[in-house]
């Protein structure tokens, strides 16, 4: 967007700092925006006040201030995305703006190179998140980035003059719905292209290093120099060092994931370091989370004999990452007899998970279904998972509210709750994350997954986007 704008190369890093503040004032309100700000902005004030330092040495240096104030944060998504794309771009731009030299006007040269690094970075670490890829992905990525890189500083920029002007400039509203149009339309269009998916095996961890390492010594011949490459491999080191620590440092908090699923597919972790899969509406999708983030569980809850639940059980028990098998009435005859699993059945229950924590599950003797499940800490009702067609009653407070019939029903006004957690699959009618008064309201079909922290106190992160 700068490069289209012919800002001159000594204020394009203001100018980008002043959009991305901007941008920040607007949409800042989710936790994973301040993270990419501390990240965006610890880069941009090491290349403004080092002027002769290293791009390489300044990616390192923001990657160790991002984690620094909680290092368990160096295994979340959205901060080794960030990282792969601008070390990919780093270490490869270069040969890329050769590349694609020829092509003017030059800002799209150098924005059709910036794509393919970003993608090159970013490729093992999305085989390793959907165990696929797509033949057209390439091509998404391409014009999807392309066009974002000019819609959201326009956006920012319609936004900023309608708070400053009002309804006189209303009609930037109607091009905004039309910008968006254009990448709603893309969205539909490429969920027919995911049929065209190619089935991987999960990169582990060794072979996510040798892909790095390799793009590190691509580098050699550009400009980077051994000085910035031994910072890197230094801070690298570090953060490795750091990690082998993390289930120490992480005692502090019980951890509850939500996964983007049609039905409660949840990952709860105690301040021990115990866990309980609660559901596996993800299927698949649940088990390699558990896998992948290395988590032992000491229970997994199986509340449907739909085959996305059991085939999640399945993967599980097939790794030994099950613990306890629970499941409900209905479930745990089709896992016996389809899949020889023995577990035990299911109904209402008490599960200690540590010393703090507890999990109450309510199973409907009427309706032979699960209701809901309670997490408890130290012996008060943090969050509820409401799985009942008619929705949560009674009197009572929770921190978190998970609302399976979301898009059925209305909740009952005895319920209070600071956030509620949703999914709705309506493009465009649900943003990732919106406020109703006070409370903020999480979508999972938008948000890819929520992550929800009880510490001292309650806060909640989403995988994708802001409200």
């Amino acid at each position: 967007f700068l490069l289209f704008c012919h800002v001159p190369k000594k204020w394009r890093d203001g100018a980008g700092i002043l959009l991305f503040l901007i941008f920040l004032l607007i949409f800042g309100e989710n936790t994973a925006v301040w993270r990419m700000a501390i990240y965006y902005g610890a880069l941009k004030i090491c290349s403004i006040c080092w002027k002769q330092g290293d791009e390489l040495t300044f990616l390192s240096l923001a990657f160790f201030v991002t984690i620094l104030p909680n290092p368990a944060k160096v295994y979340d998504l959205g901060v080794q995305y960030s990282y792969a794309a601008v070390f990919s771009l780093v270490c490869m731009m270069p040969y890329f703006e050769r590349l694609f030299s020829r092509i003017r006007p030059d800002f799209l040269s150098k924005a059709l190179a910036s794509v393919f690094c970003l993608n090159i970075g970013l490729l093992p670490l999305l085989i390793r998140q959907e165990n696929k890829i797509w033949a057209f992905s390439l091509l998404a990525n391409l014009f999807v980035t392309l066009y974002t890189s000019f819609l959201l500083p326009l956006l920012t920029v319609f936004t900023l003059i309608y708070g400053m002007v009002g309804e006189a400039v209303s009609f930037l509203g109607v091009i905004g719905d039309g910008l968006l149009g254009v990448l709603k339309a893309f969205a539909e269009r490429a969920e027919i292209w995911k049929r065209a998916a190619l089935a991987l095996p999960s990169p582990g961890v060794l072979i996510l290093l040798l892909w790095f390492l390799l793009l590190f010594l691509l580098s050699r011949k550009n400009f980077l120099s051994p000085k910035p490459k031994a910072i890197c491999a230094g801070v690298f080191a570090v953060v490795v060092a750091v990690t082998a620590f993390l289930p120490r440092l992480s005692n502090a908090e019980v951890q509850i994931d939500f996964l983007n699923a049609d039905g409660l597919s949840a990952v709860i972790r105690a301040e021990d370091g115990a866990c309980a899969v609660v559901g596996t509406a993800a299927g698949r999708s649940s088990a390699d989370y558990v896998i992948k983030n290395g988590y032992t569980p000491q229970y997994t809850i199986c509340l449907s004999k739909e085959e996305r639940y059991t085939e999640g059980v399945e993967r599980l028990w097939e790794f030994g990452h099950t613990g306890e098998i629970l499941a409900a009435p209905d479930a745990a005859r089709v896992l016996e007899q389809r899949y020889g699993i023995a577990c035990t059945e299911m109904k209402s229950m008490i599960l200690p998970l540590s010393p703090r924590c507890r999990i109450l599950i309510v199973y409907h003797e009427a309706h032979q279904m699960m209701e809901e499940i309670r997490v408890e800490i130290d012996g008060r009702c943090v969050c509820l998972m409401d799985l009942s067609e008619d929705g949560p009653n009674g009197q009572e407070r929770v921190d978190v509210l998970y609302w399976e019939g979301a898009d059925r029903t209305a909740v009952s006004s005895g319920v209070e709750y600071d956030a509620l957690i949703l999914r709705i699959p309506e493009w465009g009618r649900a943003l990732p994350v919106s406020c109703d008064g006070k409370r903020q309201i999480y979508n999972l079909y938008e948000a890819g997954k929520v992550t929800v922290y009880f510490g001292k106190s309650t806060r909640l992160e989403a995988m994708y986007g802001s409200s």
